[in-house]
């Protein structure tokens, strides 16, 4: 079973509507899918290589890993999703990770996105890739004073859903 993180409201806005961002900071993350564009859940759903069963067995190691070094560093561990990392065409990946590089990590949503003719029949690279990357969201939540707000977790690119600004002005999660 998968861990998920604890989100806590601050702030001066109403208890509902506290819940309701937090709810919506764990949808976000662990129903991922849910909150990409149907172009983009399209395109993944077409163009995305299969995970193999090595590629799994590595991405369930970077989340042990990554958990125990939250726990000594006293932070709270959580799983992010295999349905999060995706493992696509150097072509889509050009146009998911438009910053380049080999694999890319997109906080707010957990997706983790590699170039698939870097990794496919690597597992070494594919290993080392998806520790680095795993480790990346998990830090950047509970990080930079341990406050971010809804804003930073919707994406303009790909995201279907997008808080109101209510909800934004007047929360912060940690």
């Amino acid at each position: 079973m998968e861990k998920t993180p604890r989100f806590d409201s601050v702030g001066n806005a109403p208890e509902p509507i506290k819940e309701k961002v937090g709810d919506g900071m764990r949808d976000m993350l662990f129903k991922h899918a849910d909150f990409l564009s149907e172009e983009h859940r399209e395109l993944f759903a077409k163009m995305e290589y299969p995970k193999s069963e090595q590629e799994i067995a590595l991405i369930h190691f970077a989340n042990q890993e990554t958990n125990r070094l939250l726990k000594e560093a006293g932070m709270e561990p959580y799983d992010v999703p295999v349905e999060n990392y995706y493992i696509i065409p150097p072509e889509l990946y050009k146009v998911m990770a438009p910053e380049g590089g080999v694999a890319s990590t997109h906080y707010g949503t957990q997706e983790v996105l590699f170039d698939g003719s870097h990794f496919q029949g690597n597992p070494v690279n594919f290993g080392n890739s998806a520790l680095h990357e795993t480790l990346l969201p998990m830090t950047y939540i509970k990080s930079f004073s341990g406050r971010i707000l809804p804003g930073d977790f919707y994406r303009s690119r790909g995201l279907s859903k997008q808080p109101s600004a209510k909800e934004v002005s007047a929360c912060s999660v940690i």
